[in-house]
């Protein structure tokens, strides 16, 4: 277990208590509002993301687990966010999941590319995707004008980089 798997195993474990702060906004702690709160620990997690990958090359600790757990922890914070704010009736389900989907399809495709013993790697644009995702859910916790419509362009632009990944490697799959 390196220390950037155990930071990206920390990002996940902090997910339940970031969805309970955002289930109960106005309960406060310390005489914080949990939406505070939520918006602070979303962004420590987020940031993380970051603390992370600069360890594991760092420290030259890079490893197929981390390959697995970094992403892994992206989509849990990620999806488990935008489900609470669909279901909490703040945000329309579709850009959700058109996420989602985009996320599940890639995984899987991932998935079918590593039995075959071909490694994936995450694109630019997957990587702009998530920071995108990141910064309209900041925009979305702090109620900011235009955040749904940021929604629905990272909606597009998640879409679109999943076409992409599979377009570009679709070949290794069918044995090209």
């Amino acid at each position: 277990m390196t220390i950037p798997n155990v930071v990206s195993l920390l990002r996940i474990c902090l997910v339940p208590s970031l969805i309970y702060l955002l289930y109960f906004p106005e309960q406060t702690f310390g005489g914080v509002q949990f939406k505070f709160i939520a918006l602070a620990l979303f962004l420590v997690i987020a940031l993380s993301d970051a603390l992370d990958g600069f360890l594991a090359r760092r420290l030259n600790q890079v490893s197929a687990l981390g390959k697995f757990l970094d992403p892994l922890a992206d989509k849990i914070l990620v999806i488990a966010v935008l489900l609470v704010m669909v279901e909490q009736k703040t945000i329309p389900a579709l850009p959700v999941i058109i996420i989602v989907v985009r996320d599940l399809t890639v995984s899987i495709f991932r998935g079918m590319a590593a039995g075959k013993g071909i490694v994936i790697a995450a694109t630019l644009s997957g990587k702009v995707k998530t920071v995108l995702e990141m910064l309209v859910i900041i925009m979305l916790l702090l109620q900011l004008p235009y955040s749904l419509g940021m929604l629905w362009t990272v909606a597009a632009i998640s879409a679109l980089s999943g076409l992409q990944i599979i377009w570009r490697n679709k070949d290794l799959i069918n044995g090209n």
